[in-house]
């Protein structure tokens, strides 16, 4: 099949945006973020603040908690169980998506002629990271992440991704008013 070189450009249009990671940031205005030197992760028997997504077990868990401890630290944070002023925790969580492209009608060598429909799927997963005051218990700083995931990727490429995601994720922060 020979795609015309507007149909092209659409479907590469529509690959890139699949691919893309959409990261958004919240914060309470109210919060001294220099003040917040050192942090844990929250105990798994805490209430979770998203219910609609879990934490994962198993080796994506550690690559987050990996990457996030990492990002931590590039931000001057130093890890204290006994003592901490942040809290950190993450929930993700992945889900089948169904896309539909119109591709449009063009003029032909026949006159007039519709481009057709195309229907693809993919997974989307999202990944939240919150982080809470450690006396107050509040939420002070949380990053969404959503974006296009292959599940069937090998496991240096889904850590790379993950490190990757996290990153960007933590790019905002500490958050300016």
């Amino acid at each position: 099949m020979k795609l015309s070189r507007s149909t092209f450009l659409a479907l590469l249009v529509v690959t890139a945006g699949c691919s893309s990671v959409e990261i958004d940031h919240d914060f309470d205005v109210h919060a001294n973020f220099t003040q917040y030197k050192t942090f844990a992760w929250m105990p798994s028997s805490a209430p979770t603040t998203t219910t609609s997504i879990s934490r994962p077990s198993g080796l994506l868990d550690s690559r987050i908690r990996n990457a996030v401890n990492t990002q931590m630290a590039a931000k001057g944070f130093t890890g204290d169980d006994a003592n901490p002023d942040i809290l950190a925790n993450y929930y993700a969580g992945a889900k089948d998506v169904v896309q539909v492209n119109d591709l449009g009608y063009g003029y032909g060598y026949h006159g007039w002629a519709g481009g057709g429909v195309d229907v693809s799927t993919y997974t989307e997963g999202t990944l939240v990271v919150d982080l809470f005051d450690a006396q107050t218990k509040q939420l002070v700083w949380r990053a969404v992440a959503q974006g296009a995931v292959s599940p069937g990727a090998s496991p240096e490429e889904q850590e790379a991704k993950v490190n990757s995601v996290v990153a960007q994720m933590f790019a905002a922060y500490p958050p300016t008013p």
